[in-house]
């Protein structure tokens, strides 16, 4: 949902009526709260760089050959004004939680599909030969919104992530899927840490050599070696949002949010 709305707003057919939240220290993207941790001086100043941010998602499309993009849960919150998805719970550092804006929303089968499709529409309009590559994160949720074990929510998730691209995939001739999700999760525990739930090194280097096994021209076995040599370093990942549903659920609103239990 975030993603389709994401180019909806880089092309100028969808314009958020939430437009900024209070930070720390000043100004927050309500859609990218993250960027500037402590806020932006003034509203201004935010809104310039989220310009930048659309035009360079625009061009980004414009001219790239194939997108890559890894699904990673259906659990989102909404403005209950217009349906546009955010990246957190507002309430949760930056922003006040009100019920009466703000909806927690689990994405179905066809609201997942229906957005894939809006997006992959929206993108070829504008660069009718690009193609696509979809996966799935194997990371599970780590909590969840739902009155349910976070274990069947996370089963629910993937689930439905997995079916809606396999029936993308299946529509779309320039749309494929590569099986990261796979790889990972149906060897049991052995690809995970001891918390089962962060992806261990062996697994990303069988996915590494597998993705470019299939859809490179690049020997995975050079690649191995490089990976050994140290020539190569993966980039410092930043934390699933659900670890923000998690810190969400454990904080001490008060003064941010008013009752409502689970928001």
């Amino acid at each position: 949902m975030q993603l389709v709305q994401l180019l909806e707003r880089a092309l100028g057919e969808f314009e958020p009526e939430e437009d900024h939240w209070k930070g720390p220290g000043g100004f927050v993207d309500p859609f990218r709260p993250r960027i500037q941790p402590e806020g932006f001086a003034t509203v201004e100043e935010m809104r310039a760089e989220r310009e930048g941010h659309l035009r360079a998602v625009r061009q980004m499309v414009e001219e790239a050959e194939v997108l890559v993009f890894t699904l990673g849960l259906t659990e989102t919150w909404r403005c209950v004004a217009d349906g546009a998805a955010l990246p957190m719970c507002p309430g949760r550092k930056h922003g006040v939680f009100d019920p009466e804006r703000y909806v927690f929303s689990n994405l179905s089968l066809s609201e997942t599909v229906e957005a894939l499709e809006r997006f992959l529409d929206l993108a070829l309009s504008i660069n009718p030969g690009l193609r696509f590559l979809l996966t799935v994160s194997p990371v599970p949720l780590v909590a969840t919104m739902e009155e349910r074990h976070v274990l069947s929510s996370t089963v629910y998730s993937k689930s439905v992530l997995r079916v809606a691209a396999e029936e993308v995939r299946r529509r779309r001739r320039n749309v494929d899927y590569f099986a990261s999700y796979e790889i990972v999760t149906a060897t049991g525990n052995r690809y995970f840490e001891e918390d089962r739930r962060t992806v261990a090194d062996a697994a990303v280097g069988h996915v590494l050599r597998s993705f470019f096994t299939h859809f490179s021209d690049e020997d995975p076995d050079t690649l191995k070696q490089v990976e050994v040599e140290g020539d190569v370093s993966l980039p410092d990942l930043r934390p699933c949002d659900e670890e923000e549903l998690l810190d969400l659920i454990e904080a001490d609103f008060s003064g941010s949010v008013d009752g409502g239990g689970r928001g």
